[in-house]
């Protein structure tokens, strides 16, 4: 299936308010039986919550709720042949971290949380690991498969930050299961 219509929605820029709004428009034009893509950008650190990053809970939550969206609208007009695919990139060589971050000055109570990470954000501004070229051509690439993931990982960093978020929720499952389990009805009623 070649992509009829194509639309990237990007969850830093618009917010998650906007991907709401706009999302199921954008895919409503595209179910009159010819199909496409709706590529929804929530980053990386929409996985980061189990362990979340000091400082960045608005930016996060917002990620969650584009991320969250995405798997919802995925379902809804994945009949008509519509393809969602959640790109999810790491740390890139970006101005993300750099003069179009506003960093505020934070409490002596939160120095060592929020103010140890801006202060090692803006020392790792300028030597991100991710190339946005490569990964504009790595998306223009899935985009036209007849198949894409449904989540697309872009750079190490967000391949590693995935992996360890499913062994921390995996091992969270896992230690209360019982627990959770015996929240159902007995058996044999």
């Amino acid at each position: 299936m070649k992509a009829s219509g194509c639309c990237c929605l990007l969850g830093d820029d618009l917010g998650h308010r906007a991907v709401v709004a706009e999302g199921p428009a954008v895919a409503d034009g595209d179910v009159a039986g010819r199909g496409g893509r709706l590529d929804l950008p929530p980053g990386a650190v929409g996985r980061k919550a189990d362990h979340g990053t000091p400082g960045m809970g608005a930016y996060q939550t917002a990620k969650f709720a584009v991320e969250g969206f995405s798997e919802v609208l995925a379902n809804e007009v994945g009949p008509f042949g519509v393809k969602v695919i959640i790109i999810e990139p790491g740390a890139f060589r970006t101005d993300w971290q750099g003069s179009s971050m506003q960093l505020h000055p934070v409490g002596p109570d939160y120095e060592q949380t929020v103010g140890e990470f801006n202060r090692s954000r803006r020392l790792a501004n300028g030597k991100e690991p991710g190339d946005p070229a490569r990964a504009a051509r790595i998306i223009v690439d899935v985009i036209v498969m007849d198949e894409p993931p449904r989540r697309l990982l872009l750079g190490a960093g967000a391949v590693t930050m995935a992996q360890e978020s499913a062994r921390l929720r995996a091992d969270e499952i896992e230690k209360w299961a019982e627990l959770s389990r015996s929240g159902d009805f007995p058996s044999a009623q």
